[in-house]
C-alpha cells in the first residue's frame, strides 16, 4: 500500500506538470497583450540610467517611452522617499583628489564617475603600462550643467517620432487612435518625469570658484592607468562640490512623484483593457527600451555628459613614480597629491627625498609670499 504523504506528493508532482503544460499551451502566452503586461512592469533601472544620462536644464529630455516605465514611477518614488534622491548611484567607483589641499573623496556623482569610466586617453596610452597623467582646463564659453547635444541625443529624438509614426497606422488605415493616444500619453508623462528641477541640481549643483583656480585629479585609484587632471578657473564650478553628490531634494518633487506613479498605472491599466492592435503598442513599447538601453550604457564624451574640458597637455610614463613627477613639472603639486593614491605603503631613499625637497620648496614659496603680502599690506597701512 502507497504511503499517503508519497501520495500526496505524487498528486502535487502531477498537478504541476500539468499546470505548466497549460500554461506553455494555452493561447494567451502568445497573445502580444499578455507579452505587452508583462513587458511593463520590467526594467526600471535602464530607465533611471538613461534618465540619469539624457536629463538636463532643458524642458525636452529625448528619453523614450517604453516598457518599465511603471516598475520604474514606484522605485522612484520610494528613492524619493527614502534617501531623497533621483539620480542613480555611480556604476564606476572613482576618486577626486584637491591638488591644492591633498584632500580626496569618493565620487559620488553619476555623471563625473561616468567620466572616469568613459575616459579614453588621446594618445590610446591607456592600453600600455605605466601611467597616462591628461590635464584639461574647464571651458570658459560653455557653462557647467549644459550639455552638448550627441549621437545619443538624437538617436532619442529619432525613436520617439518613430514610435508617433507607428502608433498613427492603426488610426490612419482603420480610424483608431487609441494606440496613437497612449503611446501621446505614456511621452507626455516621460517629460513630465525628466522635467522635474532635482535632475539638474543633482547633477551640477555647486559652489562656484573663487580667487584662482581650482586643480582636482579623478581616477579609479590605485591601479588604474590613467588620471585626468581638471583646472577650474575663477567662477567655474567647483567639481570638488559635484563629486559629493549633494542631496538637493526639492519639496515639490515628492508629491509630482506620486502623481506621475498613479497616472503610470492608470496608463497601465488602460493598456490592459484595450486589446486592439496590441502588436503596434509592442513595437513601439519595444524601440523605446532599445533607445533607453542605449542611452544608460553607450560611452559618451564629458561635454555630452554637461561638463565641457579643453585639452592641454598629456603625461605618459612606463614608471607611475617618474609620471608623477612629470606631472608635477606641468602642474603645482598634482603629482604631490597623488602619492598617497598611488604609494599608499612607504618611499624609498630617492622618492622620498623627491617629495621632501618639493614640499621644503613649496613651504618656503608659501613663507616668502606671505612676506611679500604682508609688506604689501604696510605700505598701504602708510
Amino acid at each position: 500500500m502507497e504511503h499517503p504523504s508519497l501520495s500526496i506528493f505524487n498528486d502535487a508532482t502531477v498537478n504541476a506538470t500539468q499546470y505548466m503544460e497549460k500554461l506553455t499551451t494555452e493561447p494567451h502566452w502568445q497573445d502580444p497583450h499578455c507579452i505587452l503586461i508583462v513587458l511593463t512592469v520590467i526594467g526600471g533601472d535602464i530607465i533611471r540610467s538613461a534618465l540619469a544620462s539624457l536629463t538636463s536644464h532643458s524642458t525636452f529630455t529625448p528619453v523614450a517611452f517604453s516598457f518599465g516605465w511603471v516598475a520604474y514611477s514606484f522605485s522612484a518614488l520610494l528613492s524619493k522617499v527614502g534617501d531623497g534622491h533621483l539620480m542613480p548611484a555611480p556604476d564606476c567607483s572613482g576618486i577626486l583628489v584637491n591638488a591644492h589641499s591633498g584632500y580626496s573623496r569618493a565620487i559620488n556623482s553619476w555623471p563625473l564617475a561616468r567620466i572616469v569610466r568613459d575616459h579614453q586617453p588621446p594618445d590610446n596610452s591607456q592600453d600600455q603600462d605605466g601611467l597616462t597623467i591628461t590635464f584639461y582646463r574647464t571651458r570658459t564659453d560653455k557653462a557647467t550643467g549644459v550639455p552638448d547635444r550627441d549621437g545619443v541625443y538624437y538617436f532619442g529624438v529619432l525613436v520617439i517620432v518613430t514610435q508617433f509614426a507607428i502608433a498613427c497606422v492603426p488610426g490612419v488605415l482603420h480610424g483608431n487612435w487609441t494606440v496613437f493616444v497612449l503611446t501621446l500619453f505614456g511621452t507626455i508623462l516621460v517629460q513630465m518625469t525628466s522635467a522635474l528641477g532635482q535632475w539638474y541640481d543633482e547633477k551640477w549643483s555647486g559652489g562656484s570658484v573663487q580667487k584662482g583656480s581650482e586643480v582636482v585629479c579623478i581616477t579609479r585609484g590605485n591601479g588604474d592607468r590613467t588620471v585626468q587632471v581638471i583646472i577650474t578657473g575663477d567662477g567655474g564650478t567647483k567639481l570638488e562640490h559635484i563629486a559629493t553628490g549633494r542631496n538637493v531634494s526639492h519639496r515639490a518633487t515628492t508629491p509630482i512623484t506620486l502623481l506621475l506613479a498613479t497616472l503610470w498605472l492608470l496608463h497601465l491599466v488602460t493598456v490592459e483593457r484595450y486589446q486592439a492592435y496590441t502588436w503596434f503598442s509592442v513595437v513601439i513599447g519595444a524601440l523605446g527600451m532599445l533607445q533607453n538601453a542605449v542611452a544608460a550604457i553607450v560611452k559618451r564624451s564629458p561635454g555630452a555628459l554637461g561638463f565641457h574640458l579643453k585639452q592641454e597637455g598629456v603625461v605618459h610614463d612606463k614608471k607611475v613614480f617618474a609620471a608623477l613627477q612629470a606631472a608635477e613639472e606641468v602642474e603645482r603639486k598634482v603629482g604631490l597629491s597623488l602619492m598617497p593614491i598611488f604609494f599608499p605603503g612607504e618611499l624609498r631613499g630617492a622618492e622620498k627625498k623627491w617629495m621632501e625637497s618639493k614640499l621644503i620648496e613649496y613651504a618656503r614659496d608659501k613663507q616668502a609670499l606671505a612676506v611679500q603680502t604682508g609688506g604689501a599690506n604696510r605700505q598701504l597701512l602708510r
